[in-house]
């Protein structure tokens, strides 16, 4: 996502950081919610430093039914553009 907004003169004068990408991303269009991804990204960084076996189920739980659905969301915009 960054390098598509990168691309399209989108990230000019920001801070490049991650939720400002996903800032970027919502406002361009190419994600539904920049929540969800800035959620994602916060879980995974509590999963890399987490040796608690119910909320490491509770993240797994997560990327089941929430964030594997707005990756192929994601996946499936740049496969649009990709095709057009």
């Amino acid at each position: 996502m960054k390098d598509y907004l990168e691309y399209n003169g989108s990230l000019n004068n920001i801070d490049i950081s991650p939720r400002n990408i996903f800032k970027e991303g919502y406002s361009a269009k190419i994600i539904n919610s920049q929540d969800d991804f800035i959620d994602m990204m916060l879980r995974r960084n509590l999963l890399s430093h987490t040796y608690d076996f119910v909320k490491f189920k509770e993240i797994i739980k997560r990327i089941e039914n929430n964030y594997l659905k707005i990756l192929n969301e994601l996946y499936n915009f740049f496969l649009d553009k990709i095709n057009d």
